[in-house]
């Protein structure tokens, strides 16, 4: 009892934990700061710090364009570690200090506080030590003054003007940039961050600056004050005020993986750069800006809005823009996506892409991408939207809503059962629906547990047999009776068996009897899809699950036809290699047979016959396939190398010793007379006969040198290098 009541308090744990890190993700500190609260009346704050540990940082190199792999990942939503610490100032009410250097949870962990007015309040008074050690030491970036005007820390603005003053002041007449960028006015000049107060004070505190010198490499050593969090902020913000575009797109992009929004000033100011050419990929400077946009979405700060909404409907940005607005969680941001979701395309004169229609296709894909991208607005007001967007006479358009209306999760549940004959007939014309339903296993499972779940599920096991792949999340469903009847109805009304049988495969049905005698009913049907289509390694896989199929003999017979045929051999091949009872079927060997008489074949489908062990180790078969490399290697002989002794001896190598040594498996191979006479034939190919002979390792084959016909030539090959004296490495060799 009490490990199952730990295990439930872990579970909580684990399910608040999630909670706070997915309301950091979407930037919703008030309702961050009110799960906090609330908790502090059961926790302590330094057990609740312990928990804030415990939400997951999003390393650096993971990029999700698709939000929905991240949120739909099980255990806790990782979180960049830039809104964790903005969630954090936001918390401990510092949102006026901004530009605080410290980690936060490390310094304020240790309070005894019973709600969160009384945190604050103990944390302010730290807080003020720390700005004080901070300003000392010489480290006022990104210290807003305005913003600090009117709070508990207004007695710190004189001092950070005057620490700011004198730096600049200090400065040499002509000083180099390294000097400049370590003050305060020096960066903020550089990186385009200038306010206009701060150009009132620069004109008031000295004349124009002439630098010297080139502008430095990046080194931690330039601000030997700062964190390394912070170091590395301060020069990525610099990165996109250099000349190289690769170099700006390097900043932008580690400013993205950081996601603080102490970097937004820099990333905003590169969106207004002007570009004279129109596709992204012929001017560089659009790759900065498509670099700054993925940016500003992974940051998601609402006054980005402002930057990106421009972009939406540009040629070149619409899609990237569309992306980031749809990760900022503002009212704003949603309005945006639905007018460019309910915005039908402009009539054009001329278009291919739809007959009978004039319509743009690229702004139909952007409304497309708009409509799927509304999941992460989950309200009653965007379910209704996407109600109305599932009428759309654009397939693309109403299944992308139905497939953001599924993303929603439970606020969805209830506008499905009511309009479930919109969402069967839309399922029926989306182009993805597996990927519908295996987003319903994860958002919605309770809703498939329904009666209506089930019947939305059967109707489409048989159009789109991946559709069972969802069932690997919710296992436990496929014990129900109402849902095994419909698998059965299905297979035994699918249009294409194997692919269903294959599905089947994956979710484990296959071991189940009663499904096992539907499939051996399908035998006709399977053989038949397997005349048709060549065979497919998947269909070889799905048939491999049930002896009851592979053992049959329409099955035997089938496979015959395809051997002929020699399409796709190395899947059936390979096939009858994992199942030794196939290969010693006559039906096999005389298909094999009749391929190999038939000359329909090429090199890879010769090389195939000579892996498969079990079909080779039939005397008949061997003896066929000695003639086949008699007529092979003839075929062959118009190949010349060059005259040099190692290229000679390469292609030696490449095309025939790769036979032999497939075939030193089979050592009896050697008292076949069709394979003595192939060697032979082999043998008196000239660039051949200039060769080593230990090169194709004839002394395996059991009889091979004692024979007629080898011997005859290997005495006169050894006969003509003996006569070349220049070369006795040859001779000894032979």
């Amino acid at each position: 009892k009490g490990e199952s009541s730990r295990a439930a308090e872990a579970q909580t744990d684990l399910e608040f934990i999630d909670g706070i890190a997915r309301s950091l993700d979407l930037r919703r500190f008030q309702q961050t700061n009110n799960m906090i609260d609330g908790a502090l009346e059961e926790y302590s704050w330094s057990e609740m710090a312990f928990l804030l540990q415990g939400v997951p940082v999003l390393k650096a190199d993971e990029v999700y364009w698709s939000r929905w792999k991240l949120y739909s990942r099980p255990g806790v939503l990782p979180v960049r570690v830039g809104k964790i610490r903005d969630g954090l100032l936001s918390l401990f009410g510092l949102d006026c200090v901004n530009g605080i250097d410290v980690d936060l949870l490390k310094e304020f962990r240790r309070f005894k506080a019973g709600d969160l007015e009384e945190l604050r309040t103990k944390v302010s008074d730290k807080v003020m030590r720390l700005l004080n050690s901070q300003i000392g030491g010489g480290n006022t970036f990104f210290l807003d003054t305005n913003q600090m005007r009117g709070t508990p820390y207004e007695s710190l603005v004189p001092i950070i003007e005057d620490h700011r003053a004198q730096e600049f002041i200090a400065l040499e007449d002509r000083p180099t940039p390294r000097d400049v960028m370590r003050t305060y006015y020096g960066y903020t000049c550089l990186t385009n961050s200038l306010t206009n107060e701060d150009r009132v004070v620069l004109r008031q505190l000295r004349d124009p600056i002439e630098l010297t010198g080139k502008r430095p490499s990046y080194q931690r050593s330039m601000f030997p004050d700062c964190s390394k969090g912070l170091i590395h902020l301060l020069l990525n913000n610099l990165r996109l005020t250099f000349a190289r575009p690769q170099t700006q797109v390097r900043g932008a992009e580690a400013l993205g993986e950081i996601a603080d929004s102490r970097a937004l000033g820099p990333l905003h100011a590169s969106l207004k750069k002007k570009t004279p050419n129109l596709f992204w990929y012929a001017d560089p400077l659009n790759r900065v800006k498509y670099a700054a946009i993925w940016a500003l979405g992974e940051i998601g700060h609402p006054s980005s809005l402002v930057h990106l909404r421009p972009f939406v409907g540009d040629f070149t940005f619409d899609r990237n823009a569309l992306w980031a607005i749809s990760n900022i969680s503002h009212p704003v941001a949603l309005e945006v996506l639905l007018e460019r979701a309910f915005n039908e395309p402009p009539k054009r004169i001329t278009c291919g892409t739809f007959p009978g229609r004039n319509t743009s296709e690229k702004d139909l894909l952007s409304r497309s991408y708009a409509v799927d991208l509304l999941w992460r607005f989950q309200g009653v007001r965007t379910v209704k939207e996407l109600i109305r967007l599932m009428q759309d006479q654009y397939r693309s358009v109403s299944g992308g809503a139905l497939h953001a209306l599924v993303r929603t999760g439970q606020v969805s549940h209830q506008a499905i059962r009511d309009n479930f004959d919109l969402v069967r007939e839309t399922l029926g014309k989306t182009f993805w629906p597996e990927r519908v339903v295996n987003d319903l296993f994860v958002a919605g499972p309770c809703f498939v547990e329904t009666d209506e779940g089930v019947e939305l599920l059967l109707e489409h096991i048989d159009r789109s047999p991946d559709t069972l792949s969802a069932f690997r999340l919710r296992p436990e469903l496929l014990e129900g009776e109402q849902l095994r009847i419909g698998l059965l109805k299905a297979l035994s009304k699918s249009t294409d068996p194997l692919d269903l049988i294959h599905a089947m495969r994956g979710v484990g049905l296959l071991g189940v009897r009663e499904f096992e005698d539907a499939a051996r009913g399908r035998l006709p049907d399977i053989a038949g899809h397997l005349r048709k289509s060549y065979p497919q390694y998947l269909f070889m896989e799905a048939l491999s699950e049930m002896p009851l199929l592979y053992e049959s003999e329409i099955i035997h017979d089938t496979l015959a036809e395809v051997i002929r045929t020699g399409r796709k051999l190395e899947y059936v091949m390979k096939f009858i290699n994992g199942h030794s009872t196939l290969g010693h079927l006559p039906v096999i060997h005389d298909a094999v047979m009749d391929l190999l008489s038939s000359g329909d074949w090429d090199d890879k489908c010769f090389e195939t016959i000579l892996e498969c062990e079990s079909v080779m180790r039939n005397g008949r078969v061997r003896a066929v396939v000695a003639k086949a490399l008699a007529k092979f290697w003839s075929v062959k002989e118009n190949i010349r190398a060059s005259t040099t002794w190692t290229s000679r001896s390469r292609v030696c190598k490449e095309v025939w010793v790769e036979h032999l040594d497939t075939l030193k498996r089979y050592p009896d191979m050697g008292r076949i007379t069709e394979f003595q006479e192939a060697v032979a034939g082999l043998l008196r190919l000239s660039f051949i006969r200039d060769c080593p002979l230990d090169l194709l390792g004839l002394d395996v084959f059991d009889e091979l040198l004692e024979s007629d016909p080898v011997r005859r030539e290997t005495e006169q090959i050894v006969t003509e290098q003996a006569e070349d004296v220049s070369d006795g490495e040859c001779l000894e060799r032979a």
